[in-house]
């Protein structure tokens, strides 16, 4: 009899459904990965935070693209020229600076919130994690305020502070993902769940 510990089970329940660490098979396909966007972006990889230039970053974009490292890599370097574009802002760099190794989303934290989270239903992590160990974000869409959005996009700051919080939020998630993936030794994801 096999002695199923929580880690075993998390492992198991990973490799069933594609979230399992970077295969040895990958690696070749990986490698190709991280040559064409050193090609393509400037500055690749040193220009770029750990969490962007990690292989298990490349991992994702080729599972995405059905293990095709070539349309991996075409997606990858236009989400690597877009990032390094949004974390040239100062705001952005400040998110990351207080999120650093955290592996909880704090919707406060996000350029604009204080403006922002007014018309928004709360988004939150909630407490725990799903049975397969993975983090459980919930937004109850039917609570938007519409109006409001739309009377803060009026305004002159208004579209550029609603991009930032958006493109603020994405960033938030994708970092804290990548810090438990490297704690959980296992690619996470988020298990969205919307009202």
């Amino acid at each position: 009899a096999v002695a199923w510990t929580a880690t075993k089970k998390m492992q198991l329940n990973a490799a069933l459904h594609g979230l399992e660490w970077i295969q040895p098979n990958e690696q070749s396909l990986i490698n190709e990965i991280q040559s064409a966007i050193a090609a393509a972006v400037p500055g690749w990889p040193d220009d770029f935070p750990c969490d962007m230039t990690h292989d298990l970053s490349a991992t994702r974009f080729l599972r995405g693209h059905s293990n095709d490292p070539k349309l991996a890599a075409h997606a990858m370097i236009d989400a690597m020229r877009f990032r390094k574009q949004l974390i040239a802002d100062e705001s952005v760099r400040r998110l990351r600076d207080k999120i650093g190794t955290g592996v909880e989303a704090d919707m406060h934290l996000i350029p604009h919130a204080d403006s922002l989270l007014q018309f928004i239903p709360p988004i939150c992590q909630l407490d725990g994690q799903s049975a397969t160990g993975l983090p459980v974000v919930s937004m109850t869409m039917r609570q938007l305020d519409i109006a409001g959005i739309a009377a803060f996009l009026a305004t002159e700051e208004g579209p550029q502070k609603f991009g930032s919080f958006f493109t603020g939020v994405l960033e938030q998630r994708a970092l804290v993902l990548h810090n438990l993936s490297m704690q959980q030794r296992r690619m996470v994801k988020t298990h969205d769940l919307r009202g």
